[in-house]
């Protein structure tokens, strides 16, 4: 098995290969990921994720435009923050990752909370393609499941997250359906 890896490319085939064969490795690994931030609770869709104004349904449609993209979080004021869908969020089709660690101050638990009290009858985050990662979510009070991973939502992990809790995993905010359908 390979250690952990740079760019794509293994760290045992840095410390072995030749040269030109980092290179094209490196090169075939494609260019970074393209990162969009979330900076509201607001679940407004105004068709651009912008500085101004980024929902995490707008960055979920723009991230998955892309070759690997990434929705993080910086959302003004004190956390924890709480984002109440108010219908389906836009499939994740990857490959994409969605990394509620990245809001500042996060300290090891979730301060991105994903409440679907007010979505209606449908999953939390509905991952539909393959190569994907939820890290550091409380996803609660969805009427289906927190999380539904296809069969399409191979190579897909889910880390460090609070599912049919609130963010401090101590309060039961179940969800309608089992927290993760596989």
């Amino acid at each position: 098995m390979f250690g952990r890896t740079t760019a794509g490319v293994p760290n045992d085939w840095l410390r072995a290969a030749p040269l030109p064969t980092v290179l094209l490795a490196l090169l075939a690994s494609g260019a970074p990921a393209q990162t969009f931030t979330v900076n509201t609770t607001s679940d407004a869709d105004d068709g651009a994720c912008t500085v101004v104004h980024c929902s995490l349904r707008e960055a979920i449609q723009e991230a998955n435009a892309v070759v690997d993209g990434v929705v993080a979080f910086d959302i003004a004021g004190p956390a924890p923050h709480t984002i109440r869908p108010l219908g389906l969020l836009p499939d994740v089709v990857g490959p994409l990752t969605i990394d509620g660690t990245t809001e500042p101050g996060y300290l090891g638990t979730p301060l991105i909370e994903l409440d679907g009290s007010l979505a209606g009858a449908v999953h939390g985050l509905n991952v539909a393609g393959p190569d994907n990662v939820i890290r550091g979510l409380a996803v609660n009070r969805f009427a289906f499941a927190g999380l539904y991973l296809g069969t399409q939502a191979t190579r897909t992990v889910v880390e460090g997250c609070f599912i049919g809790t609130d963010v401090t995993g101590t309060v039961d905010r179940g969800n309608g359906q089992a927290g993760v359908v596989i």
